[in-house]
C-alpha cells in the first residue's frame, strides 16, 4: 500500500479494482480498517506496483504526469535506490552522453550487493519500459553481483600477469613458483569475470569513459585480458589434450568443486554424499563427441 500526492496537495490513497481500473479515496480515520479488509478479500490492491501501470493506462493529464512521477520515485525509494541513483539510471536509459558522474555510479556498483539487491527489486516492479530501460537494470545488477568476488580476482590476475607470457601453442614455458600457480578457486573466479566482457563491450558502446586511469577502465581491461587468457589456454589444451571416446564417464568431486558452490550447499554435499552414501563423488555425466567434433559433456 502506499499515499499518493494528489495535485491539490491533499494526501489520498490509490488503488486498482478487480477490473484493474484506478480509483482514490481520501484519508480518514475509518480507511485504514476499509483498507485492510478490502486488500484481505482481494477487491481492492494498494499496492504501487499494480496502481502504476493501470494509472498509465488513463488519458494524459498534469495530475497524471504528477501521479505517475510520484509512484516511480516512489518505488525507487521502496526498493532501496536513492534520488541521486535513479538520475544515473535514467541518463543511462535515455542514450545520452554518460558523464563523469554516470561512470562513478557504475563504479559505484562494483561488488555492491546492497545495491544489487535495490536494483532487482526495483526492476521486479516495472512492467514496461516507458519509464526506464529495463535493459539498464539488468546489465548492472549482473555487473553488480559478478563482482563480488573482485578482491580475490585482482589476486588472481597478478597470476596471470606473470603466466601469459609464458604461453605458447604447444603449452607453456620455463617453471613457476609454488605460489604463482592458479588455483581452482583462482580459475572459477576468473572465469565468471571473464563472462562480463559482453557488459564491458554496453559500456563502451554506451560511450561510457573507459580509460585505464579510471577504476571502472582498470577492471574493464582486466576482464578482457583475463577472457583473452582462458581462452589462450583452453585452445592449448584443446590441441593437447586426446579426444574422449564416446560414453567415457567424468565424475566430479566435493573437494574439486568446493570453491564454487555456497556454504549450505556444501554442507549438503558433505551431509548426503559423504556421510550417508560414503564417496566423495557427487556428480558424473558421459563425454561425447557432437557433429562439429567437440567434446560435450551430458549429464547423468
Amino acid at each position: 500500500m502506499g499515499i499518493l500526492s494528489a495535485t491539490d496537495s491533499q494526501k489520498a490513497w490509490a488503488y486498482v479494482d478487480t477490473q484493474n481500473q484506478v480509483h482514490f479515496e481520501q484519508n480518514h480515520f475509518l480507511n485504514r480498517a476499509v483498507r485492510a479488509l478490502f486488500s484481505l478479500i482481494g477487491l481492492r490492491n494498494y499496492d504501487l506496483a499494480a496502481v502504476l501501470p493501470a494509472m498509465q493506462a488513463i488519458p494524459t493529464s498534469s495530475e497524471k504526469t504528477a501521479n505517475i512521477k510520484y509512484i516511480f520515485e516512489k518505488l525507487a525509494k521502496r526498493s532501496g535506490l536513492t534520488s541521486s541513483d535513479l538520475v544515473h539510471l535514467k541518463a543511462l536509459s535515455s542514450g545520452a552522453s554518460p558523464t563523469g558522474e554516470t561512470r562513478q555510479f557504475i563504479e559505484g556498483t562494483i561488488g555492491n550487493q546492497k545495491l544489487n539487491q535495490a536494483l532487482i527489486s526495483f526492476r521486479s516492479q516495472l512492467h514496461d519500459d516507458s519509464l526506464i530501460d529495463r535493459k539498464v537494470l539488468d546489465t548492472l545488477a549482473t555487473f553488480s553481483y559478478k563482482t563480488r568476488p573482485v578482491a580475490a580476482f585482482e589476486h588472481a590476475f597478478e597470476k596471470v600477469k606473470k603466466i601469459q607470457p609464458m604461453l605458447r601453442k604447444g603449452g607453456m614455458e620455463g617453471t613457476l613458483q609454488e605460489t604463482e600457480k592458479l588455483t581452482h578457486k583462482d580459475l572459477i573466479v576468473m572465469e565468471d569475470m571473464a563472462k562480463l566482457t559482453p557488459i564491458v563491450r554496453q559500456f563502451k558502446a554506451m560511450g561510457i569513459n573507459l580509460s585505464k586511469d579510471t577504476p571502472l577502465g582498470a577492471l574493464s581491461r582486466k576482464i578482457n585480458r583475463t577472457a583473452n587468457f582462458i581462452n589462450q589456454v583452453h585452445n592449448i589444451a584443446e590441441r593437447q589434450a586426446p579426444h574422449s571416446k564416446g560414453g567415457t564417464l567424468i565424475f566430479y568431486d566435493i573437494h574439486n568443486f568446493e570453491a564454487k558452490r555456497r556454504y549450505w550447499t556444501k554442507l549438503f554435499d558433505k551431509v548426503v554424499f559423504k556421510t550417508l552414501f560414503r564417496t566423495p563423488l557427487f556428480h558424473a555425466s558421459v563425454g561425447y563427441r557432437n557433429e562439429k567434433g567437440q567434446d560435450i559433456e551430458a549429464d547423468i
